[in-house]
This record gives structure tokens, C-alpha cells and sequence, in this order.
């Protein structure tokens, strides 16, 4: 009888292989003497997990993710515990990383790294996210951009710490197109454009910028163009000699429900457009902003046309609290300008006219830094002193009325660092 045999096969389907966690130490007794040995050793979607320390000279430096979308992070999170020292100069420039498209940098410090073009900390390629990290003390020159940061397309700049980077441009972050910065605080950091941020088509949000710049350049916090969206932001102390605050160009951009404290310029205490800079502000406070030459709110120069939605602008110190040429337009609707040392409304600005007013907003307590208002408020949704006009200003209801006591322009001052 003969027997007719059968093979039967089976094939099996592995799942993803798990991400491995490559470990590196500072002193090099890990799995991986340095962060750039693990680098090459891993693989798309592996780990390399820092432990904690101090990690210094070659392989810890100039990390070159050769274009592997992994993660490098602190093995604890934190990154005042996980410190990356370039020990970067002039005469021996160093950066931190060079991050891939898709890769993720997050829990550690960068600090001291020096690049004599861009990117004094690290280079951050499309799409690249870093989370939870600190950069300090990181630099360009004159001519650079980036002095923290270079970063492209679609990144994410997320909690993360800038302090005192300077560069030529964008002191701590020069930023390309849709690439979003969330959360996260900038102190310090100087450069001649953009003494913080220079960006193009971004997402600022959620962020805090205080005593950035200096009294030369433009955009003591930040210079945006070509469409950016700068939300929720917070703007104190920062200095230019145009634009305390922020600067605007090229393009419509929007700056919605932002802060602006004691920002100081020449021209332009908060803010100012420049070769056709323009854009809306919308539910925006501005307090204790100060020019000496022109616009202590807000200053232009060229063409253009921007537009001031339900923004408060009381207590600026110094000339005017808007100055621009013939040939730009700023229209404002429902915004309240009131007691500025400069003055107050052009003839076509006059209170009545699209729901402008000129009242005392009441901040609950502006010395403590509180600007939500009292629940009489001319500024409050739908106030009968202003009942055509949704919220004013950036900040909602937040006490109840109590007997006020008048501010002095001394105490105004006091609130300048």
C-alpha cells in the first residue's frame, strides 16, 4: 500500500521585538562606556537610559544619533541629577546631540556647548521631540542662530528650561516651520533677533518668558513670522531695543490671552511689527510696559494692518501706548486703554466706538502679580459699564470686589527688576 505523505506548514507571526534600554554611567562602567557607544549599538526604537551624574568629554559629547529614531533619556527624570557638560568654546566647539527625525531627548541638562554656526546645545532634525530637559549656558556667535537649540519641521519642545543661551538669533531657540515649544520657561537668554525664540510658522503655548534681552536688537522674548500662534504666554522683564516683549514680521500671526509685565524698549515696550509684520491680539493684558521713544504697547513701522480684540491696556509707563506710521493700521475692538502715563486713544480709538472703553479695569492685586479681575469689572463678560463686550483682557473673574486702593506710578516702578 502506498502511503502519500503530507507536509504541512506553519507559520508563525512574531509581534514588534520589545525596545531594549541600553544603560550608560557617567563614569563609563555601564553596559556602554559612553552615550554615543550605546548610541551605535542600538536599533529604531531602542533605549539609551542615562543614569545619573555628571557625563563629559569624548562620546558624551557631539552625540550623533545617525539617524535612528530612538530615545535618549535620564534613567530617573530628572534632569538637574543628569547633566550633559560640553565644555564647548570658541577654539573647541562642542554641542550636546545631533537628534534624528522621529527621535526623542528627554530628562537631561545640556549645558556649555558652543557651535560656531547653529545649535550651541543640539541639533533637533523634523520631527524630533525633546521633553523635560534643561539647556543652560549654551552659545552661537554673533553670527549663529540657535545658541540652545536648532530645530525643523514638526518638532516638539516640550517642559523644558532655557537659561542664559545667547546667540546671534534666537538666544536659547531658532525654530523652522510647525514646530510647536509647549510649556516651558525661558530666563536669561540674549541675542540681537529673537533674544529667546526666532520662529517661523510655530506653535508657541503655555510658555513663560521673563528678563530676557537686552537693550540692543528686536524681540526681547520673541520674533515670529510667517504665521505663528502664541498662546497663553506670559511676558515680564524682558527688554530690546524694539519690541520688549515680542516682535513681529512677515505674515498674519495671532497672540491669544497673553501677559505682558514691566517689558522695556525703546520702541515698542510689548510689542512691535516690523517689514509688514502683523497679526491679531486677542484677550491679551498689558501692564507696566515702558517706552522711551515710541508705543508703549505696541509700535510699527512699514505697512500693515493689525488687529487689538478684547485687550486690556492700563498703567504703561513712558510715551504713547500705541505709535506707527501712516501706512499701518492698527484697528482695536472691544479693548480697554486706561491710565497710561502717555495717554491714551487716538481720535478714531475713542471709547463707544466698536466697544472700546476707558475704565479702570480693577486686577484683583497686580502687586502679587494677580490680574484676574474684580466681579465689577468693567472688563468682566457683558458688564452693564460695557455690556456689548464679552472677557476683556487675559485674565477671567477672580475676586470679589472689595474697597481699592489707588496705585502710584512709584509703585508702578517697583515691579521693574
Amino acid at each position: 500500500m502506498k502511503h502519500t505523505i503530507f507536509a504541512i506548514g506553519f507559520l508563525f507571526l512574531a509581534g514588534p521585538a520589545s525596545a531594549a534600554v541600553l544603560n550608560v554611567k557617567a563614569d563609563g562602567t555601564g553596559g556602554y562606556p559612553t552615550i554615543q557607544a550605546a548610541v551605535t549599538a542600538a536599533v529604531l526604537s531602542d533605549i539609551v537610559e542615562l543614569e545619573n551624574g555628571i557625563y563629559t568629554g569624548a562620546g558624551n559629547r557631539d552625540v550623533d544619533l545617525q539617524g535612528k529614531a530612538i530615545t535618549v533619556r535620564s534613567q530617573g527624570g530628572s534632569p538637574s541629577l543628569c547633566i550633559i557638560d560640553c565644555e564647548g568654546s570658541s577654539t573647541t566647539p562642542h554641542r550636546g546631540f545631533q537628534l534624528a527625525v522621529g527621535s526623542i531627548l528627554e530628562g537631561v541638562t545640556v549645558r556649555n556647548g558652543y557651535d560656531p554656526y547653529s545649535g550651541g546645545g543640539a541639533v533637533a532634525l523634523a520631527g524630533a521631540t525633546i521633553r523635560r530637559c534643561v539647556f543652560s549656558g549654551n552659545q552661537t556667535p554673533t553670527g549663529g542662530s540657535g545658541g540652545a537649540l536648532e530645530i525643523y519641521d514638526g518638532s516638539l519642545i516640550q517642559d523644558c528650561e532655557f537659561t542664559s543661551n545667547r546667540s546671534g538669533s534666537g538666544g536659547a531657540i531658532t525654530a523652522d516651520a510647525a514646530v510647536v515649544i509647549d510649556n516651558c520657561t525661558f530666563t536669561g537668554n540674549t541675542a540681537s533677533e529673537g533674544q529667546a525664540v526666532e520662529a517661523w510658522a510655530c506653535t508657541i503655548r503655555n510658555s513663560r518668558f521673563v528678563n530676557n534681552g537686552n537693550q540692543y536688537g528686536r524681540g526681547g522674548a520673541i520674533t515670529v513670522g510667517d504665521g505663528c500662534f502664541v498662546e497663553d504666554c506670559y511676558f515680564q522683564s524682558n527688554r530690546a531695543q524694539a519690541g520688549g516683549a515680542i516682535n513681529l514680521l512677515t505674515g498674519s500671526n495671532h497672540v491669544t490671552r497673553a501677559t505682558f509685565v514691566a517689558n522695556q524698549a525703546e520702541y515698542g515696550g510689548a510689542c512691535t511689527g516690523f517689514y509688514g509684520g502683523q497679526g491679531t491680539m486677542a484677550n491679551c493684558t498689558f501692564y507696566g510696559n515702558a517706552a522711551s521713544s515710541g508705543g508703549s504697547v505696541f509700535y510699527a513701522e512699514g505697512s500693515g494692518d493689525s488687529q487689538m480684540n478684547n485687550c486690556i491696556a492700563a498703567f504703561n509707563l513712558g510715551v504713547a501706548p500705541f505709535l506707527y506710521g501712516s501706512s499701518y493700521r492698527l484697528h482695536c475692538a472691544c479693548t480697554d486703554v486706561f491710565g497710561n502715563a502717555g495717554g491714551g486713544w487716538f481720535d478714531w480709538m475713542d471709547p463707544g466706538n466698536a466697544g472700546n472703553i476707558s475704565l479702570d479695569p480693577s486686577f484683583c492685586d497686580v502687586q502679587s502679580g494677580d490680574f484676574h479681575l474684580l466681579d465689577n469689572s468693567p472688563c468682566a463678560p457683558f458688564n452693564p459699564q460695557n455690556p456689548t463686550c464679552d472677557l476683556i483682557g487675559a485674565w477671567p473673574v477672580g475676586c470679589l470686589a472689595t474697597p481699592t486702593q489707588r496705585t502710584s506710578w512709584g509703585q508702578l516702578k517697583t515691579i521693574f527688576r
